[in-house]
């Protein structure tokens, strides 16, 4: 019985530093977070990789679903952290980071995905 009770206490004790850990945590890694706003639309795959290996050298391409000439640029960030631009096709037929691209970071560990959007009040978008 004295064992259990030990055991208990260490996983109880576990859980909750992996609790308090989660509940600190940022939801968007700070690498990753300093480098999203270099990511515009118009960048190719090979933009993006470029961008974002200065602080995850081992990144793989990733893509998400793709209907007709829009679907998403994707890579797998690390073990825990992957990240997809919604894109389109170009004129030449290339992929490209949309305008007002969704970006979703996806946390495996926690299983949390986390959408970034443009989204105005007014219903009308800055002139530019």
């Amino acid at each position: 019985m004295k064992h259990i009770t030990s055991f208990l206490c260490i996983v109880f004790l576990y859980a909750s530093v992996i609790g308090v850990y989660a509940a600190d945590a940022p939801l968007i890694p700070a690498p990753l977070n300093a480098l999203l706003p270099k990511i515009t639309s118009g960048m190719t795959r090979d933009d993006i990789k470029s961008v974002l290996s200065a602080a995850y050298p081992k990144l793989e391409p990733q893509d998400g679903p793709w209907s007709g000439r829009s679907g998403y640029i994707g890579f797998h960030l690390d073990e825990q952290f992957s990240v997809m631009f919604s894109a389109n096709m170009d004129a030449k037929e290339h992929a490209v980071v949309s305008t007002n691209a969704l970006i979703s970071v996806f946390d495996r560990m926690q299983k949390l995905r986390l959408d970034i959007t443009h989204y105005y009040w007014n219903d009308k978008a800055p002139q530019k």
